[in-house]
């Protein structure tokens, strides 16, 4: 039997093609089964039944009496066919049953275990999805209620920065309106000082311009001390700034009259725009910017920003004194008038 099992294929080709399995089970079985006292008739017998009935009628139990025949299920096609292995492409053994039990109660388990942990798995995924979906809802909500208090917390910051703007507006308006009243009020006071002593000047060189029209037949034979004070005040009218500066280091009375007011109402730099600096500007205009109606800059190319800005500083002041002084002037044109009407001299 081992040696048909390791069989050429071309001999298990011949068995098969002959259906020799199925006459030697016919014939094994017989043998196996009844026993028979001459077993080569009864292999004759069966051979020459065999050859009537055709090898398509072939059973193995056709040799076996009825009451011999086995109560068990066939489960293989033939039991020659297992006895000389040729049943390789029949898998219904009862090894072959038992292992397909195992496997498909195996499979099914794990089909059914699958099923279930997948189950299983599809809940909790679901369960931290919507624990997820919960969480982002939360920030989603803290984050619309942030928003809204910052909305909030804008608009009064800008209501009141705006309130502080305002506030501070005002306060700035009323700072500079009592600023600005307390500088009106000195320079008032300042002006109206000047004024008085404008005014004082101003008669004392008309009277010394009427002395010198009446002396004006006299001859100037004396020596330039024994001038009068108004004669010196005349002459030093016509002198430049430098020629000033020199005649007030002659002697202690020409100094005071070189400080007179009246000579610094009418300042030329033209005519030492050679010599003049910024400094010297700024010095002359912060010492004498009460007294200044007019100013002469032609010429000065020497001059830069710090000049024009005390000028700038100052012209408010001049722009005054200049109204002040043609104030005074026609009220003494008004009074001359008055008094040649008064007299009969004029109109």
């Amino acid at each position: 039997m081992a040696s048909l099992r390791t069989a050429s294929p071309e001999l298990r080709e011949y068995f098969s093609r002959h259906d020799l399995l199925d006459v030697y089970e016919v014939l094994l079985c017989g043998i196996i089964a009844m026993r028979p006292e001459d077993p080569l008739t009864f292999l004759e017998e069966k051979l020459r039944e065999i050859m009537e009935k055709g090898l398509d009628a072939v059973l193995w139990c056709m040799s076996v009496d009825l009451s011999l025949h086995p109560k068990l299920k066939r489960i293989s096609e033939t039991y020659l066919s297992t006895v000389f292995g040729l049943d390789s492409e029949q898998l219904v053994t009862e090894e072959l049953c038992a292992k397909a039990r195992g496997f498909y109660s195996r499979n099914l388990i794990k089909l059914y275990f699958g099923g279930w942990m997948k189950y299983n798995l599809q809940k909790k995924n679901k369960r931290k999805k919507t624990k997820q979906k919960m969480a982002l809802a939360v920030v989603h909500y803290n984050v619309h209620i942030l928003r809204l208090i910052m909305q909030k917390w804008n608009m009064w910051v800008q209501i009141d920065k705006e309130k502080m703007a305002l506030a501070t507006k005002r306060l700035q308006q009323i700072c500079n309106k009592i600023y600005l009243n307390a500088v009106v009020k000195a320079w008032h006071a300042e002006a109206h000082g000047s004024l008085k002593t404008k005014a004082y000047f101003e008669s004392l060189a008309k009277e010394s311009q009427e002395g010198c029209l009446e002396s004006s037949d006299l001859t100037v034979g004396h020596k330039t001390s024994h001038l009068p004070e108004k004669a010196l005040l005349q002459v030093f009218h016509y002198v430049n700034l430098v020629d000033l500066a020199r005649c007030a280091q002659v002697s202690q009375t020409w100094m005071l009259l070189t400080r007179n007011s009246s000579l610094w109402s009418h300042i030329n730099f033209s005519s030492v725009k050679h010599k003049v600096q910024d400094q010297v500007v700024v010095n002359i205009l912060q010492k004498w910017r009460l007294y200044v109606l007019r100013l002469n800059l032609r010429g000065c190319y020497s001059l830069h920003w710090p000049s024009f800005k005390s000028i700038k500083r100052d012209s408010v002041i001049m722009s005054e004194n200049n109204l002040l002084s043609r104030m005074a002037m026609e009220k003494n044109n008004w009074l001359r008038r008055k008094s040649i009407f008064d007299h009969g001299l004029g109109f």
